[in-house]
């Protein structure tokens, strides 16, 4: 709604048809004029069709980043034969009485707004934190009451008779086993640590190893020498990892392949599959991101 409100408020010119319309509003109808299915467009572009509809709606904050949104409004112009410099412009603009728009937002009586909000989180902070401290102290001293052995009773610590023995070490798999619980192999887990002696012979020193496993045997690694941005699905376009990974990252991913991968800036990866380096150079695009999927 503040979209269609800023788009209302842009300076209109009568002998230009165009005039007042944001970037997202003439690819739009471009793509409509032409008979393009956001699908369509989203293939040609190598992106999905979700941000198709956020550029054409000026829903930019759906994008990864502003500078993700100015390649994607670059190449849509270009793939509908539109001026880019001026769809550029136009969400320039846009951008600009977005901003200015939130620095209205914070008046005195926005702040105070924001005051009251935050007095009303620490109020209810507080009533929990006191809540639970009644509850506990409740529990603690009812179980000390239950717990004082009547005369001549003998004192037996029977707890360890009716809990299961289950190891500080256990995996999720014997933890769910042993207390009757769901097998978890097939939930991916993330866990990011020290490379240290992690590491595989050929692989130099890194700040952080971030592993996902998930149900499958096929092994996904990505080597990272800058920063980029990464997204993973997997073939049913589940989102498996979605970051901005920096230099001297690996990621490992252990799961069902195919996986389909969006790099941001691919010149910074390195990828292996089921330790076999695939070439990611075929896939860059010019602004240097690529999307490709790695298996059978």
């Amino acid at each position: 709604m503040q979209t269609d409100q800023l788009s209302e408020n842009l300076t209109k010119d009568v002998s230009d048809p165009e005039a007042g319309l944001t970037a997202g509003e003439i690819l739009r109808r471009e793509r409509l004029r032409i008979g393009l299915t956001e699908k369509e467009v989203g293939n040609s572009l190598h992106i999905t069709a979700h941000y198709v509809k956020a550029m054409e709606s000026d829903s930019y904050e759906k994008l990864p980043n502003a500078v993700f949104a100015k390649g994607y409004i670059k190449h849509y112009a270009i793939l509908l034969e539109l001026d880019t410099d001026d769809l550029l412009e136009r969400y320039q603009e846009l951008a600009i009485r977005k901003s200015e728009l939130n620095q209205e937002v914070s008046t005195p009586q926005g702040r105070w707004r924001k005051d009251k909000n935050k007095l009303w989180v620490v109020l209810s902070v507080t009533v929990f934190i006191c809540g639970f401290t009644g509850l506990w102290a409740y529990n603690y001293f009812a179980a000390t009451v239950d717990n004082v052995p009547a005369p001549d009773a003998p004192i037996i610590n029977s707890a360890s008779a009716f809990l299961p023995n289950i190891g500080f070490n256990a995996t999720p798999n014997t933890l769910a086993e042993e207390v009757g619980g769901t097998n978890t192999a097939d939930l991916p887990k993330e866990a990011i640590r020290p490379l240290g002696d992690k590491l595989p012979t050929g692989v130099e020193a890194a700040e952080r190893f971030i592993e996902i496993v998930a149900a499958g045997d096929d092994v996904l690694r990505i080597s990272f020498s800058g920063q980029s941005w990464i997204e993973i699905n997997d073939v049913n376009a589940n989102q498996i990892h979605r970051d901005i990974r920096l230099a001297g990252d690996v990621l490992e991913i252990r799961g069902r392949s195919p996986f389909n991968i969006l790099l941001g800036d691919a010149t910074f990866a390195r990828l292996t599959f089921n330790g076999a380096e695939i070439n990611v150079s075929d896939n860059i695009r010019i602004d240097n991101s690529a999307r490709l999927t790695v298996g059978p």
